[in-house]
C-alpha cells in the first residue's frame, strides 16, 4: 500500500508540472514588468545623452527662443509638419510657464504674470492629464528675481504668438490674460519705480513688494523691454477696438521709456550709446556689442510705420548714428572685440573670440540698409569670411560659441541670435543651417528639456506597458539574467523618445516624475575640428 500510494503520488506531481510551470512564467513576467517599470520611473534621457550646463528654466533664454522660433517657422520653405511641432511645442510650453510653473508673484490658480528669473522646471509629484493641478513645478531653486530684460523678453514671444494664433484659438484666452496681467503689474510697480524713475537692472519680490538688488539702468535690459512693450502694442492692434484702452497705455509707456533710455544712456558727443547709467555715478564710458546689437532691434521696431512719426524719426536718427559710429570703431581686420570705449571708440579686447561678438556686428549691419546706410564698405564679407573660418564646424554642422573650442555653449540667447542671423540672410545655405541649429542644439543637444504629446510623444508609460508590456516580459524572461537589463534598457529607452527625434517625453526627462516641456538655460554641444590626418 506504501509503494502504491508513493507512485500515485509521483503520477500527480508530473501532472502538476505543467501548471508549476505556468505559474513560474506567469510570476518570472510580472517581475520583469517591475523591473522595467521602476527603472522606467527614474530613468532620464538627457541625464544619458546631453551636456546640460544649466537645467533650470529662465523666461531671459526660453523666451528669447520661443520668439526666432515663432519667426523662422513663418518662412515659406519650413515643412508644415516641422511649422505644426514647433507651434505645438511653443504652445505647450507657454502654457505651462503660464498655468503650472507658480514662479512669479502669483497665488492659487491664477495665471502668472512676471515671470522669476529662475525656476525649476520639474514636476513636483506624478502629472496626471486629468488633474491639472498634479503638473505644478518644484519650488526648490526658484530665485524670486527679475529684470527688465526677462520682462521684455517674455513679452515680445507672449505678444508675438497671441497675434500668430488664429481668432478661434482656445489658447488665446490665457495668453492674453498673462500678457495682460504682466504689462499691468509693469507698468503699476516697476516701469517707473520710485525714486529711480525707471525699472532698475535687478528686483527682488519680498511679500507683496519689490526690492532694488541692483539700481542701475542696464541698455541690455532697457532696449529689450522697449522691444518687448513694442511688440505688445503691435500685438494688440490685431485685437481691434477691445484692446484700444490697453494698446492707448502700452504706448503711453513705450514714449516713457524710451525718453528715459535715450536721457541716461546716449552720449552726444560720442555719437553712442553707453551700457549702463548708474543713479549715483552717472552715465558709463563704454557700450558692449551685446547692447548694441539689442538698441538697434528696438530702435528698427521703433521706426516701423505703426508708431509715431516723432518717435520714428528720432529711432531712425540714433540708429544711422550708432551704426555710423560702429563703422569708425570697426574695421574687420582684427577679431571683434567686446565692445568699445565710446569717446575715443578704443576697442575692449577679449582673451576668448566669440561668436556673439561677430554675430552682433553682422546682425547690425543686416539693419543698416533698414536705415539708409548703404556704404558698410567689405566689413560684411571680412567678417562672413572670418565666421566662416574660425567658428564654423562642418563636422558638427553647428557654429562654435568660441573660436578653438571643441565643446560649445549654447543658452537661449545665443540660440535666438544664431537662429535670427540666419533667418535674415535668406538664402538655401542660411536655411540648412538653420536647421541644423535646430537638430543640433535645440533638440539633440538638449536645449529643449523635453517635448509635450502634441509634438510627438503620445504614449505613456502606462499605455507602453498595457500594450507592449507582456509580449516584452515573455522576451525578457526567456534570455539569461546577464542579458535582461540590457533589453529592460533598450525598451525603455524607446518608449522615453518615441518619435526617435532625441528629445524625451515629459515623463523622461528630469527627476523622479519628469519635467515641464520647455527650454533649459544652457546646455553643450560637440563642434569638433576636422581629424588630422596622419603623416606619411
Amino acid at each position: 500500500m506504501m509503494r502504491r500510494y508513493s507512485v500515485c503520488a509521483a503520477l500527480a506531481g508530473l501532472c502538476l508540472l505543467p501548471v508549476l510551470a505556468v505559474a513560474n512564467s506567469n510570476e518570472a513576467q510580472q517581475q520583469v514588468l517591475q523591473r522595467v517599470e521602476k527603472f522606467a520611473r527614474s530613468y532620464d534621457l538627457n541625464r544619458q545623452d546631453k551636456y546640460h550646463i544649466d537645467f533650470y528654466y529662465s523666461p531671459l533664454h526660453a523666451m528669447a527662443a520661443y520668439r526666432e522660433l515663432l519667426l523662422w517657422i513663418e518662412q515659406p520653405d519650413v515643412p508644415a509638419a516641422v511649422r505644426d511641432e514647433v507651434m505645438a511645442t511653443i504652445l505647450a510650453g507657454m502654457e505651462s510657464v503660464v498655468r503650472d510653473s507658480r514662479a512669479g508673484p502669483a497665488t492659487g490658480q491664477e495665471l502668472l504674470g512676471i515671470g522669476y528669473l529662475r525656476a525649476l522646471p520639474r514636476y513636483s509629484q506624478e502629472p496626471d492629464v486629468a488633474r491639472p493641478d498634479s503638473r505644478i513645478w518644484r519650488s526648490d531653486g526658484m530665485e524670486p528675481r527679475t529684470t527688465p530684460a526677462a520682462i521684455g523678453k517674455s513679452l515680445s514671444a507672449k505678444a508675438l504668438l497671441l497675434s500668430r494664433l488664429p481668432a478661434a484659438a482656445p489658447e488665446r484666452q490665457w495668453l492674453q490674460a498673462s500678457l495682460r496681467r504682466e504689462y499691468d503689474e509693469l507698468s503699476a510697480q516697476l516701469l517707473t519705480l520710485a525714486p529711480y524713475g525707471y525699472m532698475p537692472e535687478v528686483v527682488r519680490r519680498e511679500g507683496n513688494t519689490w526690492v532694488v538688488v541692483d539700481g542701475r539702468s542696464r541698455l541690455f535690459s532697457q532696449a529689450a523691454l522697449l522691444r518687448g512693450l513694442i511688440e505688445t502694442e503691435a500685438a494688440l492692434a490685431t485685437l481691434g477696438a477691445s484692446a484700444k484702452d490697453w494698446r492707448v497705455q502700452v504706448q503711453r509707456s513705450i514714449d516713457t521709456l524710451f525718453a528715459g533710455l535715450v536721457r541716461r544712456h546716449h552720449d552726444v558727443e560720442a555719437g553712442s550709446v553707453v551700457d549702463v547709467h548708474d543713479p549715483d555715478k552717472g552715465r558709463g564710458d563704454r557700450v558692449m556689442l551685446e547692447d548694441m546689437v539689442q538698441w538697434l532691434e528696438a530702435l528698427a521696431l521703433m521706426a516701423q510705420p505703426s508708431q509715431p512719426s516723432a518717435l520714428r524719426s528720432r529711432a531712425q536718427q540714433l540708429a544711422r548714428e550708432q551704426i555710423q559710429f560702429l563703422l569708425r570703431a570697426e574695421t574687420g581686420k582684427e577679431p571683434p572685440p567686446r565692445g568699445y570705449l565710446v569717446r575715443k571708440a578704443v576697442p575692449l579686447r577679449a582673451t576668448v573670440r566669440s561668436l556673439e561678438e561677430t554675430l552682433a556686428i553682422l546682425s547690425i549691419l543686416q539693419l543698416a540698409e533698414q536705415f539708409g546706410v548703404q556704404d558698410v564698405g567689405e566689413l560684411p564679407q571680412l567678417l562672413s569670411d572670418r565666421l566662416e573660418a574660425d567658428y564654423w564646424s562642418a563636422e558638427a554642422g553647428l557654429y562654435r560659441t568660441a573660436a578653438g573650442f571643441t565643446a560649445s555653449a549654447y543658452d537661449g540667447h545665443m540660440f535666438s541670435l544664431t537662429l535670427r542671423w540666419l533667418r535674415r540672410q535668406g538664402n538655401a545655405e542660411a536655411m540648412r543651417r538653420g536647421e541644423l541649429l535646430l537638430q543640433g542644439v535645440w533638440k539633440q543637444g538638449g536645449l529643449l528639456q523635453c517635448e509635450p504629446p502634441q509634438s510627438g510623444e503620445p504614449q505613456s508609460l502606462e499605455q507602453a506597458l498595457a500594450q507592449r508590456g507582456a509580449v516584452l516580459a515573455a522576451e525578457v524572461a526567456a534570455v539569461p539574467a546577464v542579458e535582461q537589463g540590457e533589453r529592460i534598457a533598450a525598451f525603455v529607452r524607446e518608449i522615453a523618445d518615441q518619435d526617435g527625434d532625441t528629445v524625451p517625453g515629459c515623463r523622461f526627462a528630469a527627476g523622479a516624475f519628469g519635467g515641464a516641456p520647455v527650454p533649459v538655460i544652457q546646455t553643450s554641444v560637440r563642434t569638433p575640428y576636422p581629424a588630422r590626418k596622419n603623416a606619411q
